[in-house]
């Protein structure tokens, strides 16, 4: 089997398009645009629940708010444009159907050489 055979997945790329910076030098809300399109395979690597300190001010009592923290492997092919900037939205697989909605930012985008030469590897995350 070709590697091209494995992305059994379909996903979009998007990058922020809002370069703008505020009246304090800081960058504005990102505004986000489909950069491209194309076949991969999402790998669902680690999901935890972690607590989120507390909330103070709903009627005097302090509560834990839970989160999912979602961890993945996202293979591309290697001449994919993607950067840690960027972030991944609408997986489906070949059918057509919803696999991960998104968005799912990167946290590492590994650079293709060795044995990943025919492939770009991307570790994302989603908190919930």
């Amino acid at each position: 089997m070709s590697y091209a055979n494995g992305l059994i997945h379909v996903c979009t790329i998007q990058r922020n398009t809002q370069a703008a910076l505020d009246e304090y030098n800081k960058p504005e809300e990102p505004v986000w645009g489909d950069l491209t399109t194309l076949p991969c395979r999402l790998i669902p690597m680690i999901s935890n629940v972690r607590g989120m300190g507390g909330l103070v001010g709903k009627g005097g009592s302090i509560g834990v708010v839970d989160t999912v923290k979602r961890v993945y492997l996202l293979l591309l092919p290697r001449e994919t444009d993607v950067t840690e900037y960027d972030r991944v939205v609408n997986v489906k697989n070949r059918r057509g159907g919803t696999v991960e909605t998104g968005p799912l930012s990167p946290l590492l985008v590994r650079t293709v050489s060795g044995w990943t030469e025919h492939h770009r590897s991307v570790i994302l995350e989603k908190v919930t």
